[in-house]
């Protein structure tokens, strides 16, 4: 931005004092040069009192100092900076939230003589996502408080089986070992499963990258879910095994196979095919189903749906949990449109996570 801009511009001068933000000019070390007019309606000071303050930190809250000076470090390095959330301190001494952008205003030689900010009045904005974040807070609680609920029953069904087996003794038929094996590696995989399920939700405290064998995962999953007779899934034999945040791919993997089974209309000829590719630093996971292909309109109604954080109606919750996680990770799901005989949900994951990252925004 040009230094003329606030010099002897009538028009210029115009546009800055009556715009619908707050704006203002500032010295390299934060002291007011200008200010229009909807600073003294919305914070209450006069343009004298503004000007005559030691520097525009004085109306800073002092977690919003440390976040400004940072900021005016990368401005007078030449960059701008856009969407700093800030709080602003009244003339009444109530805050008020606000988007900061800052820009400089440079000399012909490039060197930042002045800095440009355009404060925002944010309010709702914060008070919705602060809503936002309490909700997901109810709700992961409740989602913990259930799945540990559920554990304790299902070791009491766990005992009880094994109470009974042993009971039984010589009674059980040849046949029937096999059987009562089966019935207890799922009692076990799904009492994995819920404590997986508590700790996802406390993810950001527990993001922890382990060696993880896709084809082993993907196999435990199977084992897990109860597939119609004659439903056939194949999976490929380069399945990676790499360094990765587990649990977090696991419920990707176990939603969108889930979904796979579930929503199949005729589960006795059902088919499933598991891959994974390799393309530069990225992984693509592909589920590939003989279902009904969804229709262009479906898939983009659930892409809305999915971009809001809203569940699927005919999906259920999965693909929502889905999405969060590949957010957070950095990965991408995409819906491809079926021929009318096959539906294909494929995801990216990272094969590298900045770990430190993930947990900032978890």
């Amino acid at each position: 931005m040009s230094e003329e801009l606030f010099e002897e511009s009538a028009p210029d001068i115009c546009l800055f004092d009556n715009a619908p933000d707050m704006m203002a000019v500032l010295a390299i070390g934060g002291k007011f040069i200008h200010c229009n007019q909807e600073c003294t309606n919305i914070l209450g000071y006069t343009k004298d009192e503004f000007l005559s303050m030691e520097s525009c930190y004085d109306i800073f809250t002092p977690n919003s100092v440390k976040k400004a000076i940072r900021a005016r470090e990368e401005i007078l390095q030449g960059k701008s900076y856009k969407n700093l959330e800030i709080q602003l301190i009244k003339k009444d001494k109530t805050k008020l939230d606000v988007l900061c952008n800052l820009s400089s205003i440079e000399d012909k030689k490039n060197n930042c003589l002045r800095t440009f900010a355009i404060w925002r009045e944010s309010t709702e904005l914060v008070q919705a996502r602060r809503k936002l974040e309490q909700h997901n807070e109810s709700l992961s609680l409740f989602v913990h408080a259930i799945s540990h609920d559920l554990s304790a029953p299902l070791r009491g069904i766990s005992f009880l089986s094994r109470l009974i087996h042993e009971e039984l003794g010589g009674e059980i038929k040849q046949s029937s070992p096999k059987m009562w094996q089966s019935f207890f590696n799922r009692i076990e995989r799904l009492t994995l499963y819920f404590q997986d399920l508590q700790t996802y939700l406390i993810a950001d405290k527990f993001s922890i990258e382990e060696k993880v064998d896709t084809q082993v995962m993907v196999k435990g999953i199977l084992d897990l879910l109860v597939k119609p007779k004659g439903f056939r899934v194949f999976v490929s034999s380069d399945m990676p095994v790499f360094n990765t945040l587990r649990i977090h791919l696991q419920q990707v993997l176990y939603n969108l196979i889930t979904n796979a089974i579930t929503h199949n209309p005729n589960p006795k000829h059902g088919m499933i095919n598991i891959m994974v590719q390799e393309v530069d630093s990225l992984l693509y996971f592909s589920i590939t189903d003989n279902g009904p292909g969804l229709s262009s309109s479906a898939i983009e109604k659930i892409s809305q749906h999915l971009t809001s954080n809203l569940e699927v109606k005919e999906l259920g919750m999965g693909l929502s949990i889905v999405n969060r996680i590949l957010d957070q990770v950095g990965g991408s799901l995409y819906i491809c449109p079926g021929d009318g005989h096959s539906n294909n949900f494929t995801f990216t994951w990272p094969k590298k996570i900045d770990v430190n990252s993930f947990r900032r925004t978890a």
